[in-house]
């Protein structure tokens, strides 16, 4: 079974909306594990899609930020056509202050197909398995 189905089955069964997701290769999650952040694209755009898994491809990894984190230390930029851009509040929601375009790992899931539900990427990744789309 893909990745796509696995998380449209996760969250069918739940009676949950897909919510805005990041996918990456498998060496870019690595990255985001060892600096603890994901970064948004160098050269702009959106980094989520609108809502479901997108263009996820074979081999992708794919992220979401934590519900508990949606709207406490994130909010979303919404006016790309192609998806959503993630702000980070470092003091949190509603924030005079500045915000960021990274979002550290502490506000992040990814979806393990092994195990076929989300998890904090700060966790052990021995089980991460890479399913075909």
């Amino acid at each position: 079974m893909t990745i796509k189905r696995q998380i449209e089955n996760y969250h069918r069964s739940r009676g949950q909306e897909i919510s805005r997701l990041h996918t990456t290769t498998t060496s870019a999650f690595q990255s985001i594990k060892s600096t603890g952040l994901l970064v948004a694209p160098q050269l702009g755009g959106a980094s989520f899609s609108k809502i479901n898994v997108g263009v996820a491809r074979a081999g992708d990894v794919v992220i979401r930020i934590k519900p508990s984190s949606v709207g406490k230390y994130v909010s979303w930029v919404t006016s790309h056509p192609c998806g959503d851009i993630p702000c980070f509040w470092p003091s949190g929601l509603p924030n005079s202050g500045a915000f960021n375009t990274y979002i550290p790992t502490s506000h992040l899931e990814y979806f393990d197909a092994a195990q076929r539900g989300w998890y904090e990427v700060d966790t052990n990744l021995e089980s991460l398995e890479i399913m075909s789309l």
